[in-house]
């Protein structure tokens, strides 16, 4: 139907009288009109300038309206009077942008006015609108340059209904609002309209924001009369400013807000998200599409799959890595919490809120990996660290991989972590080791000292166990290190030097002794010596001169024993001794140590020699085993008055044991550990240095064997030195 063109122009008529299309310098391209009025006919309009055929009287509000919709690309609507004919026509002009022209809609209104005029009820409707919406009518004339108004709103800044020069209005109005009215007032003064300004004005308890508008201009003989009317905005412009100040606050913070539509096009971005986009402050979101940002780092369609998924649920949380769009060589993180809002007509927008969490991450792995390379010095130390938290218990705060290890017939694993000594050790050492604890917590005083314990395998451990208290906040517990340094080495390397310290103390002062001894038993010797010798040459009796001889003698074999023994521990501390190995007949080496002494031996005395019957040969040191031998049976002749004296050797497993048993004095208990020290004489009538002992034992391990001594007080003794024997015997 509306194809048909009569049709068209039908309907036409009944929504307007008149309907002119004009281009955007004024010329008249369409018009089909139902008034017969000269400027409105077609045959004039069609292809002019609509300037030129205009009234003087509407021509400057025309104008002013046709270039606000060419400028603005917006609506009008204005109402003007034409009389014609001694009658009075009210029109109300509507203006449409039509591509680049402006449709032009005049709407007879004359009965409206009318009927708006005649009716009370109709004017009280007004003046409600104008209480509820705020606005006052206001007229201005410039021959007496004067405002006269209507309505509530000014009441108690002017007097209403009256005339008020502009200087008293000018009183009210904000300083830094002057410059903008005057150029208002200065503007309606050289007969031209002008836009809507918004001033500040002052009251008695309050600041208002008023929109002066201009909708009507009327010429007259005296000058020209403005009439409009203001409206208060303070509740627009406050509410305004809290939006604006929501706005900067928003783009204060350092992180992206963001919104788009369902499509995924932006339309809100704050200025951290602008920036890190390079979306300029001035340029419409509209065109960027959420997806499309994040193309260079091939996460489009991550994005799309969480804004799809936020649609169907109604929000998504996740954490996205990519490129700096400033840096490509930066990698940022950010956690995205994401959500749909509805407005009140259902219309669906996604908001977005980009939390950076690139340093957040950064600052976790640098802690991951402090706190990596700290368990694994720590595990890697010979030390226990165990910390306990001392408002949990004492539960286990810490424990490092020694403190697991080091822990005898008890598991005790990474599971340990909240659990008390109560979960492994027994009630005894759990309930002692807790007291400590407390007594710590109370006085505040570390506890330091030396324990000692058995290792896994059962070996000595020696520890130095300290425990102190570090203190906790208002978030944190107060914690209890423990710490274990194994001292084991330390301490007894420790102990081994004050015991060598010591056994040099008293070997010096045995070397003390032993040369006040020397000086001792050197000068017997010779002082017989020197004596019998004088004597034997005072002396011609053949008798008294062999038994003199006989003594000198004597006295030079001990003296020549004391030399050797002197000589013998000096090499062994020098470490020059030395030993020549030969092939060595036992039988032959014990026969020889009984013979050196068979002649000697007093009748009280039972003296015999123990041998196999057929002799081992084995290779060792002949003079140093002899020595041995011989030592350990002179040993045995001087210390037994009566009774016997028996030596020999046998074969014994894997080795040769030789002994010599007598029926002696003996040894007592507490002196038989120190038989083989040097110095010792535990009877001082007998001659000797005490070194014979000392020096048997060096000769005997260093030829790889053993030496030892079995002894009774008064029972005798037993002296067994062994030697190993060669695998082909």
């Amino acid at each position: 139907m509306l194809e048909d063109t009569n049709t068209s122009k039908r309907i036409l008529k009944t929504i307007a009288k008149a309907l002119v299309l004009i281009s955007k310098d004024g010329t008249c391209l369409e018009s089909e009109t139902d008034y017969d009025f000269w400027f409105l006919q077609e045959k004039y309009l069609k292809g002019n300038n609509i300037n030129v055929f205009l009234p003087t009287r509407i021509k400057s509000d025309f104008i002013d309206q046709f270039n606000q919709v060419i400028e603005n690309h917006e609506n009008t609507i204005w109402n003007f009077d034409f009389s014609n004919d001694n009658r009075t026509y009210s029109f109300m002009c509507s203006m449409f942008p039509y591509d680049d022209n402006v449709l032009c809609q005049l709407t007879d209104i004359t009965n409206q006015h009318k009927t708006l005029r005649k009716s009370p009820q109709m004017i009280q409707r007004v003046r409600n609108i104008q209480r509820l919406t705020q606005i006052n009518l206001w007229s201005f004339n410039t021959w007496e340059d004067t405002f006269s108004f209507s309505g509530p709103l000014l009441n108690t800044v002017l007097k209403n209904g009256q005339n008020n020069s502009i200087d008293t209005f000018k009183k009210n109005i904000l300083s830094k609002d002057l410059p903008i009215f005057n150029k208002f007032v200065d503007t309606l003064r050289q007969n031209e309209l002008s836009k809507g300004i918004v001033i500040r004005l002052r009251t008695e308890n309050d600041i208002l924001h008023l929109h002066i508008f201009v909708f009507h201009k009327k010429n007259t003989k005296r000058g020209i009369e403005y009439e409009g009317f203001t409206q208060n905005v303070s509740d627009a412009y406050r509410n305004a400013y809290n939006i604006n100040a929501l706005t900067l606050a928003i783009d204060r913070v350092d992180e992206g807000i963001f919104a788009t539509d369902e499509k995924g096009f932006l339309v809100f971005a704050n200025e951290y998200y602008r920036n890190l986009h390079h979306i300029a402050q001035e340029s419409n979101l509209n065109k960027y599409r959420l997806f499309d940002l994040y193309y260079n780092n091939g996460l489009s369609s991550q994005w799309e799959e969480h804004f799809n998924n936020t649609l169907s649920k109604g929000s998504d949380h996740f954490i996205i890595n990519y490129s700096s769009p400033l840096n490509q060589s930066q990698l940022l993180s950010f956690e995205i919490n994401q959500f749909v809002v509805k407005n009140e007509i259902g219309k669906k927008n996604i908001w977005y809120f980009s939390h950076n969490i690139t340093n957040q991450l950064k600052y976790k792995s640098t802690f991951k990996t402090f706190t990596n390379v700290l368990n694994s010095t720590l595990d890697n130390l010979p030390t226990s660290l165990v910390i306990k938290e001392v408002d949990h218990n004492f539960c286990y705060f810490y424990r490092n991989k020694e403190s697991f290890n080091r822990q005898k017939n008890i598991n005790i694993d990474e599971n340990a972590i909240g659990k008390t000594d109560f979960d492994y050790y027994s009630k005894e050492v759990a309930e002692k080791s807790k007291e400590e604890d407390l007594e710590i917590v109370k006085t505040g005083k570390p506890l330091m000292k030396i324990v000692e314990d058995k290792d896994k395998n059962g070996n000595l451990l020696i520890l130095d166990k300290r425990k102190f208290i570090i203190k906790g906040d208002q978030y944190s517990s107060p914690l209890l290190v423990i710490i274990e340094w194994d001292i084991t080495k330390h301490e007894l390397m420790k102990r081994e030097l004050k015991k060598a310290k010591e056994e040099a103390e008293k070997a010096d002062k045995l070397k003390s002794a032993f040369l006040a001894n020397m000086s001792h038993e050197i000068r017997t010797p010779l002082n017989a010596i020197m004596g019998f010798s004088q004597i034997i040459s005072e002396t011609d009796n053949k008798e008294d001169r062999k038994k003199y001889f006989k003594i000198i003698d004597t006295n030079n074999k001990h003296l020549l024993n004391l030399i050797n023994d002197i000589l013998d521990i000096s090499k062994i501390d020098a470490g020059f001794i030395d030993f020549k190995e030969e092939d060595v007949d036992l039988n032959q080496l014990c026969q020889n140590v009984y013979d050196s002494f068979r002649l000697s031996i007093p009748n009280d005395i039972e003296y015999y020699c123990e041998c196999p019957q057929k002799t081992i040969i084995i290779k060792s040191d002949f003079k140093r085993l002899l020595q041995v031998y011989t030592n350990m049976v002179s040993n045995a002749l001087k210390f037994t008055k009566r009774g016997s004296v028996h030596m020999g050797y046998k074969k014994k497993d894997d080795c040769i044991e030789f002994y010599v048993t007598d029926t002696g004095i003996g040894i007592s208990s507490e002196n038989l550990e120190h038989v083989f020290d040097r110095f010792q004489k535990f009877n001082s009538s007998n001659p000797g240095a005490g070194l014979g002992t000392s020096i048997s034992k060096t000769i005997i391990e260093k030829l790889g064997g053993t030496i030892s001594v079995k002894s009774k007080l008064d029972k005798g003794s037993t002296f067994i030195f062994t030697l190993p024997l060669p695998k082909t015997q």
